[in-house]
């Protein structure tokens, strides 16, 4: 029986993220609105004045970690903060060169869901990753005679 995505989860959540310009080596906090879909996490800004969910405007995508690709943790950094990481001795699969090993920091300072929430929609969209990595690798195996 095939594995059963869990329900979609978005809201507006800040990203800690480098400079635009890469100019800086600086970090720095942007608002996103941050979906998890079909084990996917997907970041994007809305276009139009602020980049927040009451500006004009569709949302535009700025990121994605397909957590279908990667095992991952996540893990509580800070009162309100979180990180999502490759698990040990893994590199992010899907990502641009150099990022393989790259720890996403997000606040759900201002969120409409909480810090628990996100972690648990998070671990929830892992998991299935994890069952749809098995699946793929099961069905690959030849059968037996």
């Amino acid at each position: 029986m095939p594995a059963r995505a869990p329900s979609s989860f978005a809201a507006g959540l800040w990203k800690q993220g480098f400079s635009k310009t890469g100019l800086t080596a600086d970090l720095r906090w942007r608002w996103r609105h941050v979906e998890l879909k079909d084990g996917c996490l997907t970041w994007s800004v809305w276009s139009g004045e602020g980049g927040h969910e009451n500006s004009s405007g569709e949302l535009v995508p700025k990121g994605l970690c397909d957590l279908r690709l990667t095992p991952c943790q996540v893990k509580i950094v800070g009162a309100t903060q979180f990180a999502v990481s490759p698990v040990r001795g893994r590199q992010w699969q899907g990502l641009p060169r150099g990022e393989g090993t790259r720890i996403f920091v997000f606040d759900a300072i201002g969120s409409q869901m909480s810090l628990d929430e996100w972690c648990k929609a998070i671990r929830k969209h892992a998991r299935f990753g994890r069952v749809i990595r098995e699946e793929l690798a099961l069905s690959q195996v030849p059968a037996t005679a």
